[in-house]
């Protein structure tokens, strides 16, 4: 390979490096959550069923009517790298 040659694919290289990053960012951004208001606001009292379980209430002998689903995910910044200790809250999941 003569120097030219080279040079046409470091040049090459270094640019498709940069659309590649741009174009990663781009796509992170158009993931963004929308900026919103604080809240919700917990009640003062403590909850005693705290397992998360939204299917099985305590207490309860059925478990809840309505069609069961299963989110998955992950809770990235505006860079696309995961926030630790992200907490995820449902604010209503129910059948009607």
């Amino acid at each position: 390979m003569n120097r030219r040659n080279m040079i046409k694919t470091a040049i090459g290289g270094v640019g498709t490096l940069l659309a590649s990053t741009t174009l990663a960012a781009d796509a992170c951004k158009s993931f963004m959550t929308p900026a919103q208001p604080e809240g919700p606001f917990y009640p003062v009292k403590k909850i005693f069923d705290q397992d998360a379980n939204l299917v099985r209430v305590e207490g309860r002998s059925q478990e809840a009517e309505g069609t069961k689903i299963l989110i998955v995910g992950k809770v990235i910044d505006q860079h696309c790298r995961p926030v630790e200790g992200a907490l995820i809250d449902l604010w209503q999941a129910c059948h009607t």
